[in-house]
């Protein structure tokens, strides 16, 4: 049989080692035939290093021949200790070529790590430990950089009172991981599609739940955030951090609320007191000695030495009565003066 001719031979070994000979080999007897063969061992073995090296190789830094600048700073080598395997800071700016020597005295290389600085820093080290390694702080870095896998929390517009409040602690432990997203989903099944105003109502709650830790996608762009998939269902992605302009619109509506109760509370004391002046006026000397006679007088004088201080502080009169300190006020005389119709009732009664 005619030996196969030397560079085919040669061309074919290369392909083996390169792992790009396949699943196919080479055999013949007065030529190349090709013929069909089982992938070995070790050419599997062979494209799975040559892939590796691949992914290895993308990282690189220039090293000692490649370092061709007249002067280099070196900020680190390795240490002389024997027993150290790390690393040892220094700044020293010197030629390059006793870098290079002093690279060589230590048996390692000379690593250039930042190009664009002037002069050049370096590093004296192995080229292959400190590649290895860099690869490795990319990729923790990478990992920690990386958004979790968002959560999903779903319910139904008839959720109960207590199912509601479990899931609501579950968003905001899970918000506290940094970039965290949680989506809420209302089911939206069967006959529940006619009552989407219910579900939407439940999800504007949600929004104000959780509103001092999380905040819906899109609420800060004036954009709807509850959104309908092609199912029916309400959807709402939830970010990390406080909606600020959701939390500024629930404290005024609190407010408001606080100075609607006061101001209904203030005229529900003064129709009191219009129908009640006769019979104040026949039990003033019973009264006048009572505790809660005494309180009301108490209030009434603080409420005079309030009024006066906002109004050297400049606030208008018409303006006086809305202040926090005055509705406190307000409210507490109020309810003293209910407590006295209550007793005066009592008192009258059979």
């Amino acid at each position: 049989a005619a030996a196969m001719p030397a560079a085919a031979a040669i061309a074919v070994a290369l392909a083996l080692r390169a792992g790009t000979l396949g699943v196919e080999g080479f055999v013949g007897s007065s030529g190349l035939q090709r013929a069909k063969m089982p992938a070995t061992r070790a050419s599997l073995i062979g494209r799975l290093g040559f892939s590796q090296r691949s992914e290895r190789e993308k990282l690189s830094f220039p090293f000692n021949r490649e370092i061709t600048c007249s002067e280099v700073r070196l900020i680190a080598e390795i240490s002389d200790d024997p027993d150290s395997d790390g690393m040892e800071e220094c700044n020293i700016v010197m030629p390059t070529s006793e870098a290079l020597r002093r690279a060589r005295d230590k048996g390692v290389d000379l690593i250039m790590t930042n190009e664009d600085s002037d002069p050049p820093i370096v590093k004296i080290a192995s080229y292959k430990k400190f590649v290895y390694q860099e690869q490795k702080a990319q990729k923790a870095k990478a990992r920690s950089v990386a958004a979790p896998r968002m959560k999903e929390l779903k319910m139904q517009y008839i959720i109960g009172e207590h199912d509601l409040q479990t899931k609501l602690r579950n968003v905001e432990k899970w918000m506290q991981t940094d970039k965290q997203q949680v989506k809420i989903i209302i089911q939206m099944k069967g006959r529940a599609r006619m009552f989407e105003k219910q579900a939407r109502e439940l999800a504007e709650r949600v929004r104000e739940e959780v509103c001092t830790y999380a905040k819906a996608a899109g609420s800060d762009k004036n954009r709807d955030p509850i959104s309908k998939d092609g199912r029916g269902d309400l959807n709402m992605i939830l970010l990390p951090g406080i909606d600020a302009r959701l939390v500024k619109a629930l404290r005024e509506r609190a407010s408001a609320a606080e100075m609607e109760a006061a101001r209904e509370a203030l005229e529900d004391g003064e129709e009191g007191g219009e129908d009640e002046e006769e019979e104040e006026g026949k039990q003033d000397e019973v009264d006048a000695d009572s505790p809660l006679a005494k309180e009301i007088a108490s209030l009434k004088e603080e409420m005079e030495e309030v009024r006066q201080e906002l109004l050297d502080c400049g606030i208008r009169p018409n303006e006086i009565n809305k202040q926090p300190e005055m509705q406190e006020l307000i409210k507490d005389i109020a309810k003293i003066q209910k407590k006295m119709q209550m007793s005066a009732v009592g008192a009258s009664g059979p």
